[in-house]
């Protein structure tokens, strides 16, 4: 397999279970890391506490959406609470965001995976972490492997969001093509019991 993995993580297997010739019908087995491919992370991932990702509402998993736009950035930027707050004011959106919606960061490292370069990624500062859960937001997602810049000592991402119920969506895709779009986002996880997170197929539901 080649899947879109962190580099802490293995590639998912998958071994031939029954066949055709001597089953009559088909199927794998399939062994995988939870933070597979693209996937949404549970506040128990990071927080000892959380919540696990079967006891989640699916509520928190769909919601309208909204992309903000951080190409261009420094490797390693640390997005502020001003970036995000001057990037609302350029939307049409930004007196409507807020509880129930879901917050898409696009720096364009997508497109990087598998080189060296997608671990440069830009993440989220604290007080811009503060920020997006002081607006009880959904979730969010960003489309590089972590919304904190890697090789923190503290990920404040991965440890704010999660006391606030905010869930994490890592790796998303074609973000780009969401700019100033009305949206339905939808990125439901496996019910996996005690699980810390589960790939998921996200989508975008056009609003027209």
């Amino acid at each position: 397999m080649d899947t879109i993995v962190a580099p802490c993580f293995p590639q998912p297997l998958r071994t031939g279970f029954t066949n055709f010739k001597e089953d009559g019908f088909k199927s794998y087995a399939w062994t995988i890391v939870e933070h597979v491919g693209t996937h949404v992370d549970a506040p128990g991932h990071t927080y000892e506490e959380g919540a696990s990702i079967d006891q989640m509402s699916l509520s928190r998993y769909v919601g309208p959406g909204l992309v903000l736009d951080f190409r261009g950035r420094p490797p390693r930027y640390a997005i502020r609470r001003e970036d995000i707050l001057h990037a609302l004011d350029q939307t049409k959106k930004k007196d409507e965001v807020g509880a129930g919606w879901i917050l898409l960061f696009l720096t364009g490292y997508s497109s990087k995976a598998r080189s060296p370069e997608w671990m440069q990624h830009p993440g989220l500062g604290e007080e811009a972490v503060r920020l997006v859960s002081e607006m009880k937001v959904n979730a969010i997602g960003i489309d590089a492997p972590s919304p904190d810049v890697e090789d923190q000592k503290y990920e404040p991402a991965h440890q704010i969001f999660p006391l606030h119920s905010v869930a994490i969506f890592e790796n998303l895709t074609n973000l780009d093509k969401l700019l100033e779009t009305d949206f339905l986002f939808v990125g439901c996880p496996l019910p996996l019991i005690g699980g810390t997170g589960s790939p998921v197929r996200a989508m975008a539901l056009i609003i027209q």
